[in-house]
């Protein structure tokens, strides 16, 4: 498996920094992320930020160092679209853990960043393969990072499907989300995009969107992630279908 990292070009520390940074630094690093950042490394939860390892439309992610060795940053942007920020609340209502819900968007991104924290904690109690949540504060999380070397694992996506064992990596995921079922959740948007792996162990992520059974769309929600995997698996040689999945999932 070291193999496989080593093959992968890991860019100079200099130029991930110059160019990541500038990149992003208009749309994240505001004054008061800059604020929390400084918070969390005078409680020496981390001990600096090196540079972005993934961005998104919601947040960037920062390969970071901590006392305890490398973690990952999850900064939620402030500045997004107001559809992203539509979609956000599709999540949020209906979930009973969050039963009052501020317009502000500030407080919407804030609550986005607690619900992920949240969610990864459920994880954990769960033993569902994620990011082992370690601290929360604003619309910052900071986590497990998942990697070596200072290089994060591929995406499901990304993975050279030849070399690995596609069916075991299927029965792993739709484990995960059994446990995560069992335990009352749904990720509501699991795909190949969502799912880290080294080639043998796998790792869900991306968790803010997550929600309870409870939720009203729970079920809608479990049967587009189902749908997914299903998807994808059934592209790359495994015998599977969404009602295979699902099936799985809601009799573990």
């Amino acid at each position: 498996m070291a193999r496989r990292l080593e093959k992968r070009k890991r860019p100079k520390r200099e130029d991930k920094i110059l160019h990541g940074v500038n990149k992003i630094a208009g749309h994240v690093l505001d004054d008061k992320t800059i604020y929390v950042i400084s918070f969390l490394k005078n409680a020496k939860v981390i001990s600096g930020l090196d540079y972005p390892i993934s961005e998104g439309k919601e947040a960037v992610v920062f390969k970071a160092r901590s006392p305890n060795g490398d973690v990952a940053v999850k900064i939620f942007k402030y500045e997004t679209s107001s559809f992203l920020k539509r979609s956000m609340i599709k999540y949020i209502e209906g979930d009973p853990r969050f039963p009052s819900l501020r317009m502000n968007y500030r407080s919407l991104v804030k609550l986005w960043a607690r619900k992920e924290y949240s969610n990864l904690k459920a994880c954990q109690s769960a033993g569902v393969s994620a990011p082992v949540p370690l601290k929360q504060r604003d619309n910052i999380v900071v986590m497990q990072f998942l990697g070596e070397k200072g290089v994060p694992y591929s995406r499901l996506k990304e993975l050279p499907l030849e070399e690995v064992d596609v069916s075991k990596l299927f029965e792993k995921i739709v484990d995960n989300m059994a446990k995560l079922w069992r335990k009352g959740y749904v990720h509501a948007d699991l795909n190949e995009f969502n799912i880290l792996t080294d080639g043998e162990r796998v790792w869900l992520i991306d968790w803010a969107q997550s929600v309870k059974k409870e939720h009203p769309l729970a079920r809608q929600f479990l049967e587009a992630d189902c749908r997914n995997i299903a998807k994808f698996f059934a592209k790359n040689g495994v015998d599977t279908s969404e009602k295979e999945v699902m099936a799985s999932v809601l009799k573990q």
